[in-house]
């Protein structure tokens, strides 16, 4: 197992990966206007594409809209929060 400090630094990388961010914030948009016809696994399989291939998408989060992941030995919920002036990916360990 990774030390915390590292697994920090290597899920920062995941998130600087090109494009991965911009398209949370453009799929956590259009789940705002579509969530009701369209399926949230649909938005899954766009992400998986984005991760690296050690990384694995455990699942997707409707509310908030974002996504389980495993990292290393770590499992984490990565998700969009908006704020009044702007949006942020937040990440948090799960149990």
């Amino acid at each position: 197992m990774i030390s915390v400090e590292a697994f920090h630094k290597r899920l920062d990388g995941i998130l600087s990966t090109d494009g991965l961010v911009d398209t949370i914030y453009s799929l956590a948009d259009r789940w705002s206007d579509e969530g009701g016809y369209e399926d949230i696994k649909d938005y899954g399989d766009v992400l998986k594409k984005l991760l690296p291939a050690d990384v694995s998408l455990i699942k997707m989060t409707k509310r908030p809209f974002g996504m389980h992941i495993k990292v290393d030995d770590y499992k984490v919920h990565v998700y969009r929060r908006l704020y009044s002036n702007r949006m942020s990916i937040i990440y948090k360990p799960l149990r």
